[in-house]
């Protein structure tokens, strides 16, 4: 794998979870890192991120995994453009994605990418894009 999308739902995992989740995200993290794949995501997902640490956490440790999020080796930001948004919205049409879903999706397709690294089963549906679980990904 040279590149793929992240969903910020492994970003999350990654830093808040100490299941069995949370310990495979960050595995996958160093391993993609190390591997030198082009890791992109949405600038939405600094979004998702940050709120759910600020929720989750005591704000230093939350503002310490956000700037570790910020210096991943190889990550990749697509902004969110009125293209995108456009683009999403045709999403949500033909594959009845929530919004936040159907932006990632619309960034993904953006940069022609196949292969997105998520725990959400609902773009399984999604023939463009292969999506790979935590528990594909052998580290």
């Amino acid at each position: 794998m040279e590149e793929a999308y992240i969903d910020s739902n492994i970003f999350v995992f990654a830093a808040v979870s100490d299941e069995k989740e949370g310990l495979k995200a960050r595995q996958v993290l160093e391993y993609l890192a190390e591997k030198n794949v082009k890791i992109y995501t949405s600038v939405l997902t600094f979004d998702e991120f940050s709120y759910k640490l600020l929720k989750n956490r005591k704000k230093e440790d939350a503002v310490n995994a956000i700037s570790a999020f910020f210096n991943l080796k190889g990550i990749i930001f697509i902004d969110v453009s009125r293209n995108i948004i456009w683009d999403a919205f045709e999403i949500i049409k033909n594959y009845n994605l929530e919004p936040r879903d159907a932006i990632h999706l619309a960034c993904a397709l953006s940069r022609n990418l196949k292969i997105m690294i998520s725990e959400d089963a609902d773009f399984d549906k999604i023939k463009e894009i292969k999506r790979l679980s935590l528990s594909k990904i052998k580290t």
